[in-house]
């Protein structure tokens, strides 16, 4: 375990695991942007606007990641001045693994938009939109009903109470029975009269029917559900309780108030208050919908941009693993070739693969000076050894010529200049210059020996000279490496 927490203590992070990082949270982001949009973008969140914060976060992980990218591309610039060639090759490969991420991205965009408004057009069409008025209208129509018939209930419940207002006085309990009787045959649920005394706020049931709940002692607010309309009474409507109320006041009595009431069924209440929130919630949807398409689209933008940035930043950084270290290896390349073999690459924070080259490139180089050393001294031997054999050749009396295999002259000492002054001797064939040699070669190639001797009389600069030619011949593994002739001059 201490070892694990000193080997964390001590990592380093590279520049790879800094864009793994970036690019993951551009992933978490961009998932968490379409969760907050989907929210948003339902009917009910449709007023709320689309988190600031979550913006802030979006452009400062865009300003992150560009100012990484911008570090990243400097590196990559630099390379540009180094080789050029090896630059353009890498803005290639960047361009074409970038495109293979971007492209889609922008595809998918594009396509996304054209679905989200092709379906707003269709939430939003003539058909849908009668369909929801049609059932908000059949449902109104249904609580209209209900309404007017609540009232001309109350209406003669008010009039059986205000007929009978002695009674309700002076025998209540008579009067309570002949009321639920009313309520009963009208197929009302409940029936109350009350006094209701708006000083202190106090309620006083005069009578009801048996199941009556209403008015409630603790919940009846007075001034909220008495709003009489012109015709001198007040609707309730509670969802709630599946209640339709109607309320109105008692002429003969002062402070005097009777509300009655009919349960809905539950079927009946749902259907009115679906048909009443999917209306609302359509209206509403149709009002919002041009800032759900803002909102949309900026978010897609925004998500656009950070992968658009995230897939750059992992082409540049990746290819820039691949491509910078060739880069290196060029321009070691160049100083090799002006005899530079003490140029090493590091091998540090190179892929597995381009290590395996780097090093093998610091192998060949090491090799190379090797071997250009061991050339040197070979070279210092072979300069040693023919300033040795000129000086020796030199101070030989006779014209001494050392030949390669085509009878070229490689070597001659001051002797073999002096036989020859008006001629180029160096690298000149010997044939040529001196025609009489051609003979002697030949008879040396027919016989065994490996060196023969001959006189003759030839012309040199317009004079008679007597020659002694000696020629012997050099091999190397039953082959011919060339030929030394030796020529005095006897008079």
């Amino acid at each position: 375990m201490q070892r694990i927490f000193e080997k964390l203590k001590n990592y380093k992070f590279q520049s790879q695991h800094v864009v793994i990082l970036l690019a993951a949270f551009v992933v978490l982001i961009g998932l968490l942007n379409l969760f907050v949009l989907a929210q948003v973008s339902t009917v009910g969140e449709m007023g709320k606007e689309f988190p600031l914060f979550l913006i802030l976060i979006d452009l400062a992980l865009i300003a992150i990641i560009g100012g990484y990218l911008i570090y990243r591309v400097r590196k990559f610039v630099l390379a540009k001045k180094k080789d050029l060639f090896t630059f353009k090759f890498q803005t290639k490969i960047v361009l074409i693994l970038s495109s293979f991420c971007i492209v889609p991205v922008f595809l998918v965009f594009l396509a996304s938009a054209s679905f989200f408004n092709i379906s707003t057009k269709s939430w939003f069409s003539g058909v849908v939109e009668q369909a929801l008025n049609e059932s908000l209208e059949i449902s109104s129509i249904y609580v209209d009903e209900h309404q007017e018939g609540i009232s001309d209930d109350l209406f003669y419940m008010k009039k059986f109470a205000e007929k009978n207002t002695k009674q309700i006085l002076l025998d209540p309990s008579q009067f309570d029975s002949s009321f639920s009787g009313q309520a009963a045959t009208l197929s009302l649920t409940e029936a109350v009269v009350f006094v209701f005394n708006k000083q202190n706020h106090s309620t006083k049931i005069l009578s009801k029917t048996p199941f009556s709940f209403f008015p409630s002692v603790d919940k009846f607010d007075f001034d909220s559900h008495y709003q009489p309309n012109e015709l001198g009474y007040s609707l309730i409507f509670n969802e709630d309780d599946n209640y339709i109320r109607a309320m109105t006041e008692v002429s003969t009595m002062p402070n005097t108030y009777i509300i009655v009431g009919r349960l809905i069924s539950d079927k009946v209440i749902r259907h009115v208050k679906n048909a009443q929130d999917a209306h609302s919630d359509y209206n509403q949807l149709k009002n919002q919908i041009k800032k759900i398409q803002a909102q949309s689209v900026f978010v897609f933008i925004l998500i656009m941009l950070l992968i658009i940035l995230a897939v750059t930043l992992l082409a540049v950084n990746y290819s820039s693993k691949i491509f910078l270290p060739i880069v290196d290896i060029v321009l070691a390349t160049r100083k090799v070739s002006q005899g530079r073999y003490n140029i090493r690459i590091d091998t540090k924070n190179k892929t597995e693969e381009i290590g395996v080259l780097v090093r093998s490139f610091n192998h060949m180089v090491k090799l190379l000076g090797q071997k250009n050393s061991d050339l040197n001294l070979s070279n210092q031997i072979i300069s040693s050894k023919k300033q040795f054999l000129e000086t020796v050749l030199g101070n030989l009396p006779a014209a001494t010529f050392v030949l390669d295999v085509n009878k070229n002259i490689k070597l001659f000492n001051k002797a073999g200049k002096a036989l020859f002054p008006d001629r180029t001797l160096n690298n000149s064939d010997i044939t040529v210059i001196f025609p009489e040699i051609t003979k002697i070669i030949e008879k040396l190639h027919n016989s065994p020996d490996v060196s023969v001797s001959e006189k003759v009389e030839v012309k040199i600069s317009k004079k008679t000279a007597k020659l002694y030619i000696f020629v012997s011949i050099e091999k190397s593994g039953g082959e011919i490496n060339g030929y030394i002739v030796n020529i005095l001059r006897i008079n």
